[in-house]
């Protein structure tokens, strides 16, 4: 049971990681991929509170990721990653106001169906 709630807890964190890295963008707007000035870009998105939080959070999701390889089966926790793709579409719903296609939607759904399955063997 300790490899799932961990394996749960590092899908969140890098959900949180990717509303905060989207967030951060957003702030920040388009990366303009001139290599004159694309090492100053980079540099200034790094430099931004929000990318730097998504960051982070992806890199402590990566280390209890480690943990719950050592504890679970890839082929068991792996499937879990897809719970991620649900939040963030929800999440970028509802706090990014991004749109939702019904074909998406039924994708969602069918990924649910999927984790779900997985989960219970």
């Amino acid at each position: 049971m300790a490899g799932l709630s961990l394996a749960f807890i590092s899908i969140l964190l890098a959900v949180f990681g990717q509303l905060s890295l989207k967030y951060g963008m957003i702030r920040h707007g388009e990366i303009n991929l001139k290599i004159n000035t694309l090492v100053k870009d980079f540099f200034h998105v790094f430099t931004r509170p929000f990318v730097m939080l998504g960051v982070v959070l992806y890199g402590l999701s990566g280390i209890i990721w480690i943990v719950v390889l050592s504890k679970l089966d890839l082929s068991m926790a792996y499937p879990l990653v897809s719970v991620s793709y649900v939040l963030v579409a929800l999440l970028s719903k509802f706090l990014f106001k991004e749109n939702i296609s019904k074909l998406r939607w039924v994708s969602i759904i069918v990924i649910m169906i999927g984790v779900s399955i997985v989960s219970l063997s």
